[in-house]
């Protein structure tokens, strides 16, 4: 690490270590009677275990945890859970001046003190109750006390939960009206489960979803407040008997199923003007009439965007989908649908469209990292959003850069591409998975990419595929996809290298990649909520295959050096598999622990024997094991000790698991603590790198384990990171040496220029 980094790391590190150190005399700063809140401290007292009890109400935080947040004075927050880091600022940096850089750390980073007020105990544990009651121990109870010591205050909150009572059977309504037969019809979907814990938000779930069930049945007026529960609790067995019932006495329109009417569509429509005192001409398109068709669209685009068509019956589910579509197509500022009532229980629907920007040019200046260099890059762009009025979307943009190795020895690197993409709202050739919120997708790429001194490689690429979005999924198949790279090696050094290694060599050969691929998404997110989620990414693609059996069936007139070729260049023949799996444990909006599990492997056969450089995988850098170069791990336990060294470790099969722990220091700046492990090998054995293959015997033996901490800066736009990582078990040495750890010297000057990786990059690694 350059000697500048690691005075700046240490001065960091001695800095934040001396306000923490600090920290633990903040009571000093108290006056009088003022006594500080250090903690509120939740004691559950059941026989069965507070463990069983937090499984049965939480399955994303601690019990402790939910029921500490309920109280009504909440603790100074702590940067990793050790010291108040805010508070000790804005006792350090206090000022009774409202400017000035001391009132900036009091009012940006620091935190005000939370003096202890007995008068909120009362409600807090109130609140702790009737949580635990409707989680579905109704015969919960609790009690409190506090402690005072040194200024100190800690309160106390005794939960004792008692028995769980459970769902013992569901009762539907008796009646025979509309409404009650449509309760009874949408049953099999309930999520009032039998044997499940009697809880308040599952039913108010279930509630929610029965109401929109009827409202997609026509009943337009209907409301969630129409269907309640009874309960019925059996002491012996401590079972509840649940009936759903619908409010029968409600107003005749709430049960009334209205039809949609007319469907207008004022495709220009201006909210500031007042659309009353202008005339319009209406067209008729289908069942629906358009007012002022001087449209920046063509009527069948919009219309095939809208799920509300006369005659139906209402749907909410139908409107929300229309409301999304519509946006989706990206040429609107302004949408509302509104509805107006007319006789014979119809809705006529009126859609206000206001036109966006149709054009837009962007020049960008971006902050940006390409493995483990960083630097600057231009993007100019231009987007047209509405090609032929049909809400087709042209984008062209053109990215130029330089990247910088800050932190090593690398060469400078020159990357230059240029894209065109033709983006269509629906699914080509014909207009089907409509509810999916189809796109068909052409794109046009070249890029051309240079390391000084080393090689130069251009790929000039075209694509033909779709995105297809729904719910927690997203699918992209690429239907067609075609790349021609290109290499020139600049430096003999490396040519020399490539001669001594074959298979390397030919990863480097002009070559043509042909052939369909498949990426399957699923993302449980809720951002309007903190709770845990899961990211799954499956990635499948297939080179060649279609190719090579066109050209054996024409026969061998193509055949050179017993590979077939296209229009007098190579292509490439493999399977590819990627799987990615990410779990985020959201115990608070500040505190986030996060795992990843990657898996991959590519299969060469027929026409190749390797897999093409640009297509295997590699581990190391800024997004992967933090504790190495790019591309400097594995494959396996080879160690390249030539004299031409060149750090372009890659394999067929790649094993990564990663674990990282984020944590709010301030508003603005984020911590973490990580932990990287993997590697990769080659499925077949190669004589040249001894150890690289992949052995059931020895594989496990060859993952490579790393750790560090770094910080996150939020600037809004985007987010700086900076991580410091070094090497616990280097795969590479010998046996009985792997362990770096057991040399951990960090005054050493030899051991953190060999063993502490400084990396900067953009945004989050997963």
């Amino acid at each position: 690490m350059h000697p500048l980094w690691h005075r700046a790391i240490y001065m960091v590190l001695s800095l934040f270590l001396s306000i923490a150190w600090s920290s633990c005399g903040n009571t000093r700063y108290l006056t009088g009677n003022q006594v500080l809140l250090k903690e509120n401290k939740i004691i559950v007292q059941s026989p069965s275990g507070s463990s069983k009890v937090s499984k049965n109400i939480e399955a994303n935080q601690s019990l402790q945890t939910k029921l500490s947040a309920l109280a009504r004075q909440q603790p100074n927050k702590k940067t990793l859970g050790l010291f108040k880091l805010n508070l000790t600022i804005y006792n350090r940096f206090h000022t009774e001046k409202e400017h000035g850089f001391r009132y900036y750390m009091m009012t940006k980073i620091g935190e005000p003190p939370v003096l202890f007020d007995s008068t909120f105990l009362p409600a807090s544990a109130q609140q702790m109750l009737d949580y635990t009651k409707s989680k579905g121990y109704l015969l919960a109870e609790t009690r409190y006390n506090f402690t005072i010591k040194k200024k100190l205050a800690t309160p106390k909150f005794y939960i004792t939960p008692g028995p769980l009572y459970t769902v013992d059977s569901v009762f539907l309504p008796s009646d025979s009206s509309e409404i009650a037969g449509l309760v009874k019809e949408s049953i099999g979907n309930t999520l009032i489960k039998t044997g499940g814990a009697f809880d308040s938000e599952v039913l108010s779930a279930e509630q929610q979803r029965i109401f929109i069930y009827i409202q997609n049945q026509g009943y337009f007026h209907f409301r969630p407040d129409l269907i309640y529960f009874e309960a019925d609790t059996i002491q012996e067995n401590k079972k509840v008997k649940v009936s759903v019932k619908v409010n029968a006495s409600a107003d005749s329109t709430n049960q009334k199923k209205y039809f949609i009417g007319h469907v207008y569509i004022f495709p220009n429509y201006h909210p500031e003007q007042n659309q009353l005192n202008i005339k319009y001409d209406s067209t008729l398109h289908g069942h629906f009439i358009f007012i002022d068709e001087r449209s920046v669209i063509k009527p069948a685009t919009l219309i095939s965007a809208i799920l509300l068509s006369e005659g139906d019956a209402y749907s909410r589910n139908n409107y929300n989908f229309t409301l999304h579509r519509i946006a989706d197509l990206g040429i609107f500022k302004f949408i509302s649908i509104r509805w107006k009532e007319t006789e014979g229980s119809k809705l006529d629907c009126f859609i206000y469209l206001t036109p966006g920007k149709k054009h837009s040019v962007s020049a960008e200046v971006e902050a940006s990292n390409i493995e483990d260099n960083v630097g600057a890059a231009v993007k100019l762009s231009y987007k047209n959003k509405n090609v032929f009025r049909e809400a087709n979307v042209l984008d062209f943009s053109l990215n130029a850069g330089t990247q910088i190795p800050v932190f090593n020895k690398d060469s400078l690197i020159f990357n230059l591409s240029g894209q065109l993409n033709l983006t269509l709202p629906r699914f080509l050739p014909n207009n089907v998975f409509v509810t999916w919120n189809p796109r068909t997708r052409l794109s046009l790429q070249v890029n051309y990419y240079k390391q000084t001194s080393i090689y130069v490689l251009t790929n000039y690429s075209i694509a033909y595929g779709y995105d297809l979005r729904k719910g927690y999924y997203r699918f992209l198949p690429g239907l067609f996809s075609i790349s021609y790279i290109n290499s020139s090696i600049l430096s003999s050094d490396f040519q020399q290298r490539l001669e001594s290694d074959p298979f390397l060599k030919q990863t480097f050969e002009d070559q043509l990649i042909i052939g369909p691929s498949l990426t399957a998404i699923f993302s449980n997110q809720n951002t309007e909520k903190v709770k845990n989620f899961t990211v799954l990414r499956i990635s499948l693609e297939a080179a060649g295959t279609i190719t090579y059996l066109a050209n054996k069936a024409l026969g061998d007139g193509n055949l050179e050096n017993n590979h077939y070729s296209l229009l007098g260049t190579n292509y490439a023949n493999f399977f590819r598999a990627e799987a990615e799996f990410r779990h985020y444990f959201q115990f608070t909006q500040n505190r986030v622990f996060v795992v990843r599990f990657s898996a991959g492997e590519a299969i060469s056969y027929w026409n190749s024997e390797v897999i093409p450089y640009v297509k295997q995988f590699y581990l190391g850098g800024t997004n992967s094991l933090r504790a190495w170069r790019v591309r400097s791990v594995g494959p396996g336990s080879y160690n390249d000790t030539s004299a031409v060294n060149f750090f372009n470790s890659a394999g067929d099969i790649k094993l990564e698991a990663n674990a990282e722990y984020r944590f709010t220091i301030f508003e603005r700046m984020k911590g973490a603590l990580f932990t990287d492990a993997g590697n990769i090998w080659l499925r077949k054995n190669d004589p040249n790198k001894p150890g690289a293959n992949f052995d059931t015997n020895r594989f496990y033996k060859e993952i490579a384990l790393g750790t560090g901490f770094g910080f996150r800066f939020d600037f809004t736009y985007f987010i700086l990171r900076l991580d410091l990582a070094t090497p616990l078990y280097n795969p590479k040495l010998i046996a009985g040496e792997r362990w770096v750890i057991n040399n951990f010297d960090p005054k050493s000057k030899d051991w953190r220029k060999q063993n502490l990786l400084f990396n900067l990059a953009i945004g989050y690694p997963f």
